[in-house]
């Protein structure tokens, strides 16, 4: 019995410091937060409370450092992903769902559990820190993130240039013994890769001392500046969904924040050896998206912020009889330590859309063909009058008339199997393009096919270029005589299209034999060849990742190989 003892609400006894750790402390140890990987963990929670998924480093936000500036095709390929301090909480859409786990005792000699009819109220709220700084100080923080981001980018600049000269000597060097049967000669650095290496070192010392000076300055910064973070609870209005962040205190005796109940863990009667046995655990679902949103139309939880979780239990005053709404006695509000500060991962996470694969059949072409004039054709597009947007290949037609814009509503019927092998047609038509235009190689390697569609054999710049020139053919040959409304065959309009982004000369077309040339009517210039405009030295560093035999983790397709859940905990190893 707990009479008039202080409570605690810790984490659950599992999560506590092993008996012997210095400075071990239980009283005041923060909420857990639990992983899984099905849509139903209280099912598995009341089953084997401890039973959870571990941690990894992909459950910690990933700090990006871009190999140039924003927008520039440097930043789009070579950037580099470091895991921070901050936990990284993922969506329901990439299968993690998470519980956070809670145990009351009281705050006596022996640290028993209270008994859970003396609680008259459990629940918790979702907190955002912001940081507050006067806007006269902002100026020099975002100077002193400048100089700090332009060293970490310097830094791995110099350590990806290093990592390439090394590739391009092992891909030399295997092109020379497979030539003269002997590479032993191209082990040996040469004076001049030896005055870089010097070089390169140097710097990278230089730059580090500056990084270092500059995270000084601004620990500095924050001391002088007086910035402060502000706990933000969502208080709900008036209008259904909507709500505001407003600054609220850390353990009020009364909130007006939205509160989500937390729910008593009652162990099997049967199971004497269960993980609640005797205890007072408390859990409830970790909400990582909702409809709410501000007055403005943001949404309510974002990737960029940071947030945690804050419990809290109502002492029941004994006089007052028990009730079944929140509050019904006043009695004293216990609250939690805060979780760890955790983010939201993105909706295109690359770690956590890789947990739900999805498999697509496409059509069986020759089997769809067969039964076409029988074929359902379940979606029906309604197009009001002037907005079908059809179009003629026929030229004096349309001179005449614009059919986008005249003629009556149209409801036109289309087969599931057609759409779908549209959408694949023009996904790898546009694939090798996007990638050849913009440079973007680093979509090959989020790209595998069995047999593959694309194989990319790295060797030296010439042969590397050849191939990508015979790739691109191939993926802009549809039809030597498919025509567009003006009479231009389509390969000649991408190719068109193509130029003008790279020279942006809209008169420019390219020759038989990959020649940039302007058209006769704007004056004659010496052809320019194609590979001299771009750029393929990007492809040498991806060889690695590219090139891989990913054939048996595909066929495997197992997405529970990689799962470790958490060692389990006996009591007497923690003295609970």
């Amino acid at each position: 019995m707990c009479d008039d003892h202080p409570w605690s609400l810790t984490a659950p006894w599992w999560h506590w410091p092993a008996v012997g750790t210095p400075n071990r402390n239980v009283r005041r140890l923060p909420p857990a937060l639990q992983k899984y990987d099905t849509s139903d963990p209280v099912s598995a929670f009341v089953k084997e409370p401890q039973k959870s998924l571990l941690y990894d480093d992909q459950d910690r936000v990933q700090t990006l450092t871009l190999a140039g500036p924003v927008g520039t095709r440097a930043s789009y390929s070579g950037g580099t992903l470091t895991p921070s301090g901050t936990r990284k909480v993922f969506l329901p859409i990439h299968k993690r769902f998470y519980l956070v786990v809670v145990e009351l005792h009281c705050d006596s000699p022996g640290f028993p559990s209270v008994a859970r009819e003396k609680a008259c109220e459990v629940g918790m709220v979702i907190r955002r820190r912001q940081l507050s700084v006067g806007n006269e100080h902002s100026a020099q923080a975002v100077q002193i993130l400048k100089t700090i981001g332009a060293a970490t980018a310097r830094i791995a600049e110099i350590d990806r240039r290093v990592q390439k000269r090394v590739l391009k000597k092992r891909t030399q060097k295997g092109f020379g013994a497979s030539l003269s049967g002997n590479g032993t000669g191209l082990l040996t650095k040469s004076k001049v890769d030896v005055a870089l290496d010097a070089a390169a070192t140097a710097e990278r010392e230089k730059l580090e001392g500056e990084l270092a000076a500059a995270r000084q300055q601004l620990l500095a910064w924050k001391s002088t500046s007086g910035a402060t973070v502000l706990k933000e609870g969502w208080v709900a209005s008036d209008f259904e969904n909507v709500g505001s962040w407003q600054v609220v205190e850390e353990e009020p005796q009364g909130t007006s924040e939205v509160i989500y109940p937390l729910y008593p863990l009652i162990p099997d009667p049967r199971d004497p050896r269960h993980d609640a046995s005797g205890k007072t655990i408390y859990f409830g679902m970790l909400p990582t998206g909702t409809r709410e949103v501000e007055a403005n139309g943001k949404a309510r939880f974002d990737e960029e912020s940071r947030y945690e979780v804050r419990c809290f239990v109502r002492r029941h005053e004994c006089e007052c009889p028990v009730a079944t709404e929140r509050n019904d006695c006043g009695g004293e509000l216990i609250w939690s330590a805060p979780t760890e500060t955790f983010q939201l991962a993105g909706h295109f996470d690359p770690h956590g859309s890789g947990n739900h694969p999805i498999t697509i059949q496409m059509p069986d072409i020759p089997a769809l063909a067969a039964a076409a004039g029988d074929a359902k054709l379940p979606v029906a597009m309604k197009f009001p009058a002037g907005s079908a947007l059809n179009f003629s290949v026929d030229q004096e037609e349309q001179k005449g008339s614009n059919p986008s814009t005249n003629g009556f509503p149209q409801i036109c019927y289309f087969s599931i199997p057609l759409i779908t092998i549209i959408a694949t047609f023009v996904l790898n038509l546009f694939l090798p393009i996007v990638v050849f235009l913009f440079q973007l190689w680093f979509l090959l390697g989020l790209k595998f096919c069995i047999l593959p569609s694309i194989s990319i054999a790295v060797g030296l710049d010439a042969s590397l270029q050849a191939e990508l020139d015979i790739q691109l053919e191939l993926a802009l040959e549809l039809s030597a005589e498919i025509d567009v409304a003006v009479g231009v065959d389509l390969e000649n309009a991408i190719a068109a299209n193509m130029n003008l982004a790279i020279t942006g000369d809209a008169h420019a077309d390219f020759d038989a034999g990959g020649n940039l040339v302007l058209d006769a009517d704007f004056g004659d210039t010496p052809g320019k060849a194609m590979a001299d405009a771009l750029d393929t030295t990007a492809l040498v560093a991806l060889d690695a990742k590219v090139t891989d035999d990913r054939t048996a983790e595909v066929e495997s397709r197992s997405i529970v190989a990689g799962m470790v859940f958490q060692p389990r905990v006996e009591r007497a190893e923690v003295a609970a």
